[in-house]
C-alpha cells in the first residue's frame, strides 16, 4: 500500500525483495523529472541490495538443503564481508573460492558488480538504463546457478 500527495493510496501485489530493488531503480532511472546527481548516487544502493540479497537467498536455500543448521548458514553469511565473497557463498558455499571465472563467462557481469560494489561508495559512472540491465541479468545468473 502507497499513500501519495492528497492521501491517494493505491494497492500493489507485494514482490520478492530483489525483484523490488530492480523495480525501483528502474522506476528511479527512467523518472525525467529525477536529477542525474540522484541517479548517480542512489541507483548503485539499490542494486547493491538487490545483488546482496539475491545472493543470500541462492545462499540459504542452498545450505538448508543440503541440511546445514540455521546458525551456520546465518554466521557464514555474516562472516563473508563483501560483494566476491556473498557471491562465491551462493554460486559455490565457499566465500574464499574466486569468482573471476564466472565474472568472466558473461560480459554483463564485471559492469554489473562495479555498480553494486564499488559503485556505491563513487557513484554511478555509466548509463543508467544499461547498468541495471546488467545487474538484473547477473542476479537472475546468481538465482539459477548459471556457470
Amino acid at each position: 500500500m502507497t499513500r501519495a500527495a492528497h492521501s491517494v493510496v493505491t494497492l500493489t501485489d507485494a514482490c520478492d525483495p530483489v525483484q523490488r530493488d530492480l523495480d525501483d531503480a528502474r522506476a528511479l532511472a527512467l523518472d525525467p523529472k529525477v536529477d542525474p546527481e540522484i541517479h548517480r548516487r542512489v541507483l548503485p544502493g539499490l542494486c547493491r541490495s538487490a545483488v546482496e540479497t539475491a545472493a543470500r537467498d541462492s545462499w540459504f536455500a542452498w545450505a538448508h538443503a543440503v541440511g546445514t543448521e540455521r546458525d551456520i548458514v546465518e554466521s557464514t553469511w555474516m562472516a563473508a564481508r563483501n560483494q566476491p565473497q556473498r557471491i562465491a557463498l551462493a554460486l559455490y558455499g565457499d566465500p574464499g573460492r574466486s569468482i573471476e571465472t564466472w565474472l568472466g563467462n558473461a560480459p554483463y557481469r564485471r559492469p554489473a558488480l562495479a555498480m553494486a560494489g564499488p559503485g556505491v561508495h563513487h557513484g554511478l559512472t555509466s548509463d543508467p538504463g544499461g547498468a541495471i540491465r546488467d545487474v538484473r541479468r547477473m542476479v537472475d545468473d546468481l538465482m539459477s546457478g548459471a556457470p
